[in-house]
């Protein structure tokens, strides 16, 4: 008879222990999956901006290009100009244009070009 009175006691406990192991782990989902989604849309969202950004810097150097007529492109020594370019004229060689090196030309001027428009 004893058994059948510890039994009665021990059912209740386990029942209320499941249920509250049950919440707990409905918590810890919730709030892992709460957690995950928060950080990839972060991470989405930083992407995001990271391409805006590169594509806004894309549109103002071919707007600078635009407005100097020319392209400047890096070269290093040992790559040799093509002899199509050399044939027509075209200085290609040039590192700098009046004393002016194109990099600082472009980093000076392409501020005031987002200013002005």
């Amino acid at each position: 008879m004893k058994r059948n009175d510890l039994s009665a006691t021990i059912d209740p406990t386990r029942r209320f222990l499941r249920r509250i192991a049950i919440v707990l782990v409905v918590f810890a989902v919730l709030a892992f999956g709460g957690t995950y989604w928060r950080t990839q849309s972060l991470i989405d969202g930083e992407a995001l901006d990271n391409a805006r950004s590169y594509v806004d810097l894309i549109v103002s150097v071919r707007s600078w290009n635009a407005l100097q007529g020319e392209v400047w492109v890096f070269k290093d020594p040992e790559i040799e100009t093509n002899r199509y370019l050399l044939q027509t004229g075209v200085s290609a060689d040039a590192a700098k244009d009046a004393g002016r090196d194109p990099v600082t030309v472009i980093e000076r001027e392409i501020p005031w070009l987002h200013r002005e428009g």
